[in-house]
């Protein structure tokens, strides 16, 4: 098992405790759990593309200049963990997955049995 699997499944398994603490009515609990769960974040490196537009979407920190009421505006994004995403292109946004992702250009691994290679 890699790094990114032990990541998804401690990730799910954070989930699912948190799901049956507030069944269970142990809010406080719960709140705890969300709380670690938020802290250790860890993006998982996925090929994104847009739902809308289907421009793929590779996450990246840098800037966007803008002019916004006769002034230049400048954003800089750092690229921090996150779960949605918002299209360069058309501007949508959408969540591909319940756990933080980063578009790649490409996955780094391949395993014996793919078929398919970006490449």
């Amino acid at each position: 098992m890699n790094a990114i699997e032990v990541i998804v499944l401690n990730d799910f398994a954070l989930y699912m405790a948190i799901e049956a603490l507030e069944n269970l009515g142990q809010d406080s609990l719960a709140e705890g759990l969300k709380a670690i769960q938020g802290s250790a974040r860890v993006p998982i490196p996925m090929i994104l593309h847009c739902p809308k537009c289907h421009t793929q979407h590779i996450d990246a920190p840098g800037e966007t200049i803008e002019v916004r009421g006769g002034e230049v505006c400048v954003d800089k994004w750092d690229n921090p963990p996150h779960r949605s995403h918002k299209c360069q292109k058309c501007n949508t946004t959408w969540r591909p997955a319940d756990v933080c992702t980063t578009g790649v250009a490409r996955i780094e691994t391949k395993g014996k049995a793919d078929t398919w290679s970006p490449e």
